[in-house]
């Protein structure tokens, strides 16, 4: 089920919190995240709670300019644009230099 018409395996409608675990398992492991991963529960209780959208990833700097924001989606989620982001924090002592 958390692979039919899916060509990746990895996004699906998940119906318990077991089957969003395996998603998120499965997703971890294939793009071998090192970031601490947070699973809600089934009814999406802290997204409703939190206002939580399907942003991945928004990276701020010291100040919190946002730096990157990422689409919507799965597919929004690009580590290439994400690391040269924190790269440039990096190199710029933790604040986003401006655009050139």
């Amino acid at each position: 089920m958390l692979k039919e018409g899916n060509r990746t395996g990895i996004i699906g409608r998940p119906r318990t919190l077991g089957e969003r675990v395996i998603l998120a398992t499965n997703c971890v492991t294939r793009f071998k995240f090192s970031i601490p991963m947070v699973i809600d529960d089934i009814d999406g209780e802290v997204s409703k709670a939190y206002g939580a959208r399907t942003i991945r990833v928004t990276v701020t700097d010291r100040d919190g300019k946002v730096g990157y924001y990422a689409k919507r989606g799965p597919r929004g989620f690009k580590l290439r644009e994400i690391e040269r982001a924190l790269k440039k924090l990096v190199e710029n002592d933790g604040y986003m230099p401006p655009p050139p």
